[in-house]
């Protein structure tokens, strides 16, 4: 998703992935409008279209979001660079491998759970066949894949329900692969702020122990630093508020939905992957709010930091710089949805308390 040289090359990959996801959704909305007009009616069947549509648009949103923003992320992860000024390498190393662990968690995480996710409904497969309903017969809709397509022509003999089921599997693989990535790498970004923010904290708790000959120079870095660590998060925060968007309400709907559908579907292999992408939902979400509120609280640590030194011991210009960190600091660095909410656990509670 990186920029390249090859700009024509870039374009057909990314027209190529948001025509391949729409037409799934649109083959899905297809299926859930045409239930209305039938003799047969399921609101279980009905609520299966809603997540599998809502789940394809809300990959769309974020896709399109991040190919707006993407030459901006890009430089964000570039500038990261510019703090081995202040953070020691080591420091940066041991981030830097810290995210790079919860990415590979998640990304197996998902990979698994589409595999999962694909396979549960072969298990139903001939309980499927047995209680095909009209509709289904009535548009060629095949058992076994992940969700219901209507498409123009049947598509319920062989070897074109195979392909279908293929493709879904594809569909439901590439949707997850481009959303936990971007999630991570906002996960990461966020970790390289607070391990930054933890690192100044750090170093203004020695301006105590510091010599007088000295202290001026060393307040002066911290000033630089914090300053660098305040731009680089509003610029993280203007990069991605969009896309949190989803997070609280795409997100919300789409849990909602999927407990419902968990507590009225009777068939528990059915239950089960529907319990398993509410909990990727979850996860993310979690993770998003968890890092966001961890950078809050870091951040107004700076403040208690300050506080906690000897600055009253201190000549007038230095405390007048440790005010301004003081001051500066008791604001918390946020990471917000289009500039409407925060993303911190009270978020995270909040929006999991609307499924119930």
């Amino acid at each position: 998703m990186w920029p390249n040289k090859k700009r024509r090359c870039r374009l057909i990959r990314e027209y190529y992935i948001l025509i391949v996801i729409a037409s799934s959704a649109v083959a899905i909305l297809a299926d859930f409008i045409l239930q209305f007009y039938g003799d047969y009616l399921s609101f279980t069947d009905l609520v299966e279209s809603i997540i599998g549509a809502s789940a394809l648009c809300s990959v769309i949103y974020i896709f399109i979001c991040f190919m707006i923003k993407r030459d901006e992320i890009q430089q964000l992860t570039k500038d990261l660079g510019l703090f081995e000024e202040f953070l020691p390498t080591h420091l940066i190393a041991e981030t830097e491998e810290t995210a790079k662990f919860y990415t590979k968690i998640f990304i197996g995480y998902g990979i698994v759970g589409n595999i999962l996710y694909g396979c549960l409904p072969l298990l139903t497969y001939r309980d499927c066949v047995e209680h095909r309903s009209k509709h289904m017969v009535k548009y060629g809709i095949p058992c076994g894949p992940v969700t219901r397509y209507v498409l123009p022509f049947s598509h319920d003999w062989y070897p074109l329900a195979q392909l279908i089921m293929v493709e879904e599997l594809f569909v439901t693989s590439l949707g997850t692969i481009i959303v936990l990535s971007i999630t991570m790498l906002i996960c990461g970004i966020l970790t390289h702020t607070s391990a930054n923010l933890e690192h100044l904290k750090r170093k203004i708790l020695e301006i105590s122990d510091i010599e007088d000959t000295k202290v001026a120079e060393h307040v002066n870095w911290c000033v630089k630093y914090h300053t660098a660590i305040i731009s680089f998060s509003d610029r993280t925060n203007n990069a991605f508020s969009e896309m949190m968007l989803v997070h609280i309400t795409w997100t919300s709907f789409i849990i909602s939905v999927l407990g419902i559908e968990i507590i009225m579907d009777d068939n528990v292999f059915n239950s089960f992957r529907f319990a398993m992408h509410l909990g990727g939902w979850l996860g993310m979400l979690f993770l998003i709010c968890f890092y966001g509120q961890t950078l809050m609280d870091i951040s107004t640590d700076i403040s208690k930091a300050v506080y906690e030194t000897e600055w009253y011991t201190k000549a007038p210009t230095i405390r007048k710089s440790l005010v301004l960190i003081l001051l500066r600091s008791q604001k918390p660095l946020v990471l917000r949805a289009a500039g409407l909410k925060v993303m911190s656990l009270a978020t995270f509670l909040g929006v999991s308390k609307l499924k119930t």
